[in-house]
């Protein structure tokens, strides 16, 4: 969930957050995005699964297009940027348009609007992609990566490695 990614000729591309983007008060935007998610039963947040609902409307559509762009010649690395271009946008759009579960009314107060995941549009901007390459063999140049940020959500990358998982299955 903090990930969703595609593997084509040894390179993957995820999309997620990755960066250390935090809010002024310090809290990460990942920790905010995993908590829109699945929920905070602690703080009575209902679970606006985003990355989800993303993955759902669109995998086969990242699907065919990643193999329509291999099959016209592109690299795996041009194939994957684009494709990675595409699930950024789509989980834009869904973080903007996806049905959740309605705000309380003393959240929209605060909030002057109604509309769930967007507040400063922080957790909306910090979406990114990443193309990687495997690790290399004893003797080969690492490979680069598309942009930085730390492996994928440090401690709670437990939650999100079942749907990248699901997912990556569905590209190899």
């Amino acid at each position: 969930m903090t990930r969703i990614s595609a593997r084509l000729g040894g390179a993957t591309v995820e999309a997620g957050f990755f960066s250390d983007v935090t809010y002024p008060d310090g809290t990460p935007v990942k920790l905010v995005a995993a908590y829109n998610e699945f929920g905070d039963p602690l703080q009575n947040r209902p679970a606006r699964p985003f990355m989800r609902m993303a993955s759902d409307e669109n995998a086969f559509k990242w699907q065919s297009e990643l193999e329509r762009i291999a099959a016209n010649g592109a690299t795996s690395e041009e194939a994957l940027n684009a494709v990675g271009r595409m699930m950024v946008a789509d989980i834009q759009k869904m973080i903007l348009t996806g049905k959740y579960a309605p705000l309380h009314p003393r959240t929209i107060r605060k909030k002057g609007h109604d509309q769930p995941l967007i507040d400063t549009r922080l957790m909306l901007n910090s979406v990114e992609y990443r193309v990687t390459r495997e690790q290399p063999m004893p003797g080969q140049q690492a490979a680069s990566s598309e942009s930085g940020g730390e492996t994928v959500w440090g401690r709670i990358s437990s939650f999100f490695g079942s749907l990248a998982s699901r997912i990556g299955g569905w590209f190899k």
